[in-house]
């Protein structure tokens, strides 16, 4: 089987076959290409899965959890570098060519890790010609956030590359723009393509929102695609009719308006167009006529008069309840408590009181009477 895996260990200075494998530089960093319109991380990854489809449906050919992969989302490609995929890492899968380092770094030190991964390091592309589908799901109950890559290699063997995205990196909003993106470099490519292909790449330009079903992926489909590694290169567009690819942030999912180019921008000096050369669409309609406060067909309503304080308050009204000079403290039914005293013995059982109670300690009769009137001398 002449398989092709997106992700591969490279040497420092590796570009034997720029166009099928990714390169580095000298300096082991990511080599750009002039496709690329520029090469800027857009997130990072800390768990991978790489699967073919055979008879017995998806089997795993190498995974890695808790490695650092940097992701670029380029005019031309999807590529990846990890410098230090053997720090830290937990491998699963066997038989990868180029991997007998990684494959054991479950059971080696930091150290030694970074002794055998010493002018290496973990790289990968996958081109937007060669991608059949780009899938993802949402995070659910025991399944994870993700993104899916799907390709087939020149054998026609499908492989998905299954990118765990971080909290802050939004599924769909990524998917959609790695679709977008791939549309549009589909589009500049030199290769004959019939109508119902292209509207339906030029669909793809604006992915519409889709919704996973359970823990299923939610997909965009590409309407034709190459084989991996070698197909599409005859077919490839000149990297001047290119741009940078839509601008969808992983974080929101809606591009930011861009600032108007240099050129766009108006002199404050400059003389305003004639009219005749404004197209008629950018023409501002006239002003419409005034309209009337109220239907014709309603009568005009008096102008809102401020209404006084309700109740109205006249200024010589006294306060309330009015108090009259002669209006006792205590109403008339009620004796006044500073005018009782208590009597030296009770009226019902003739035993002594105390002083200041107010019933018998003994059988509980009142023992308060009004105080006597003081006698004035003559």
């Amino acid at each position: 089987m002449t398989e092709y895996r997106a992700l591969y260990v490279a040497e420092y200075g590796d570009r034997e076959e720029p166009f099928a494998t990714a390169g580095l530089t000298d300096d082991g960093l990511l080599a750009p290409e002039d496709w690329d319109i520029g090469l800027q991380e857009s997130f990072q990854v800390k768990q991978f899965d790489l699967q073919y489809s055979g008879n017995k449906g998806w089997t795993s050919a190498l995974a890695a959890e808790e490695i650092d992969i940097s992701v670029y989302i380029t005019a031309s490609r999807i590529a990846f570098w990890s410098p230090k995929y053997d720090k830290g890492s937990r491998w699963v899968g066997g038989g990868v060519a180029g991997l007998a380092v990684a494959l054991t770094a479950n059971a080696i030190s930091a150290a030694v890790a970074a002794r055998r991964r010493r002018g290496k390091a973990l790289i990968g592309h996958i081109r937007y010609e060669w991608l059949s589908a780009v899938a993802f799901k949402d995070k659910k109950f025991l399944s994870d956030k993700e993104i899916r890559l799907v390709y087939k290699d020149s054998d026609s063997t499908k492989w998905a590359l299954d990118l765990v995205l971080p909290r802050r990196v939004d599924a769909m909003a990524t998917a959609q723009w790695v679709t977008a993106s791939a549309a549009r470099y589909r589009l500049a490519m030199a290769d004959q393509k019939d109508p119902e292909e292209t509207d339906a790449l030029v669909a793809l330009l604006s992915p519409s929102p889709l919704v996973p079903e359970g823990r299923d992926f939610a997909v965009y489909g590409f309407p034709t695609f190459y084989n991996a590694p070698f197909g599409g290169r005859k077919a490839r567009p000149a990297p001047s009719a290119l741009s940078q690819p839509p601008g969808y942030p992983p974080l929101i999912g809606t591009p930011d308006a861009a600032p108007p180019a240099a050129a766009d921008v108006a002199s404050p000096d400059a003389a305003p167009p004639a009219a005749a050369n404004v197209p008629p669409a950018a023409v501002p309609p006239a002003p419409a006529a005034a309209q009337p406060a109220y239907p014709p067909d309603w009568p005009a309503q008096p102008p809102y008069q401020p209404q006084p304080a309700y109740p109205p308050q006249p200024p010589d009204q006294p306060a309330y309840p009015p108090q009259r000079p002669d209006q006792p403290a205590y109403p008339p039914d009620q004796p006044d408590p500073e005018a009782l005293v208590t009597m030296p013995f009770c009226p019902g059982c003739g035993q002594p009181t105390v002083a200041g109670s107010v019933f018998c300690g003994q059988c509980g009769a009142p023992v308060r009477a009004n105080r006597p009137a003081e006698r004035i001398a003559p």
